[in-house]
């Protein structure tokens, strides 16, 4: 019999992790007013902050994956209220894991945010650093996850990219570089070319989640490539793979220069994985994806 498999959220990172898991595992996906959900897997329209939105999903004994993402990276306002707002509404959802005897819970934060800017590769140890209300909010649920009596892994991710996505989400600087290319539409560009970040690809992260489901893995790692690409290098890189050039209007204003790679040595070390698809070959993958998809 295989292993149960509930992932919450059927956005881009649900969707595609349940794609990719379901040959391994069965697997079921929850979410509302997803794009996403094509028949592909089975799937429930529920909310994750209704108490009994568990009922019939079987969670008993499942591996459940925190793939929501209530708060978008660019986020603004009144923080208090929206961290206030949020934890109410976990705590709903948290409470229902453990009524519901879980075997355990993955959740997705952000290594890509929660460290801040750092000149150096950043372990799980480094001290947080959360300046935005999506990475505080990561925080704080990563503390609140603690506190529950089921095994719990934190997996704080760098920038996974590639796989099925929804155009209309503008999701992901390397899709939305590609498809302005292709288009011949202008990029935005918002943190200046020199900001360096991590990038890997999703199957890498399917094969990560694999393993650490197997292992039976509990506590925080890294998952990324270990490896910085700067923005300018990233528009260069998409001038080369699709022959066109990226036009872009600039809106940066931070002179910082922003720098978030993810040390990811511990969770190679606990399962042998490392990120094996190369961003230039990553990105050829998605050019020729949103070529098809956009009929170009």
């Amino acid at each position: 019999m295989r292993m149960k498999v509930v992932i919450l959220g059927c956005g881009y990172l649900g969707y595609n992790l349940a794609l990719g898991l379901q040959d391994k595992y069965d697997v079921t996906a929850v979410g509302i007013n997803t794009p996403y959900h094509d028949g592909g897997f089975r799937y429930f329209e529920r909310d994750c902050f209704r108490e009994g939105f568990g009922d019939g999903l079987g969670l008993e004994a499942a591996v459940v994956i925190d793939a929501i993402g209530m708060i978008g990276n660019r986020d603004t306002g009144d923080e208090t209220t929206a961290l206030l707002q949020l934890k109410q509404k976990y705590a709903v959802l948290l409470n229902e894991l453990e009524r519901s005897r879980i075997r355990s819970l993955i959740f997705f934060s952000s290594g890509g945010t929660v460290y801040g800017s750092s000149p150096v590769p950043v372990k799980e140890d480094t001290p947080l650093n959360p300046g935005s209300l999506y990475a505080k909010s990561k925080v704080m649920l990563e503390d609140m996850i603690r506190e529950y009596p089921f095994s719990s892994l934190i997996l704080r991710l760098s920038n996974p990219y590639g796989g099925k996505q929804d155009p209309n989400k503008n999701q992901g600087v390397i899709p939305i570089l590609i498809r302005r290319a292709l288009k011949g539409e202008t990029f935005l560009l918002y943190s200046g070319k020199n900001a360096v970040r991590d990038y890997f690809y999703i199957d890498d992260l399917c094969r990560a989640v694999d393993l650490l489901i197997q292992k039976g893995t509990s506590g925080v790692l890294n998952v990324g490539s270990g490896k910085g690409t700067s923005l300018g290098d990233l528009i260069r890189m998409t001038e080369t793979i699709t022959g066109k050039a990226v036009r872009i209007v600039d809106r940066s204003e931070d002179t910082v220069v922003g720098c978030n790679i993810l040390d990811v040595s511990e969770i190679e070390k606990l399962t042998g994985w490392k990120a094996e698809t190369a961003l230039e070959t990553g990105m050829r993958k998605e050019e020729e994806r949103i070529r098809k998809e956009e009929k170009l």
